[in-house]
């Protein structure tokens, strides 16, 4: 039988901060883009919607409990 190896903590090293760094400035360009795309009115409002509506419904339907359950068992029949 295989034996396990022994994990070690990654320490951070000035590339791995950098690479966040860069992951985050990413991750907040593509929301800022998006935010300015939306507010811009060039497409359909429900094309590119804002952030905050896309939360608030996310967080309106995770909280809906009728269809929580509902979701919940179109996930995990076809897993059994």
């Amino acid at each position: 039988m295989a034996q396990a190896r022994h994990l070690t903590i990654a320490t951070s090293s000035p590339a791995t901060l950098t690479a966040a760094r860069l992951r985050v400035a990413i991750l907040v360009a593509a929301l800022v883009l998006w935010e300015l795309v939306a507010a811009s009115g060039l497409l359909f409002r429900d094309v590119v919607p804002s952030f905050l509506k896309i939360s608030s419904c996310n967080t309106r339907n995770m909280g809906a409990a009728e269809r929580t359950g509902r979701t919940e068992a179109e996930v995990i029949t076809p897993l059994r």
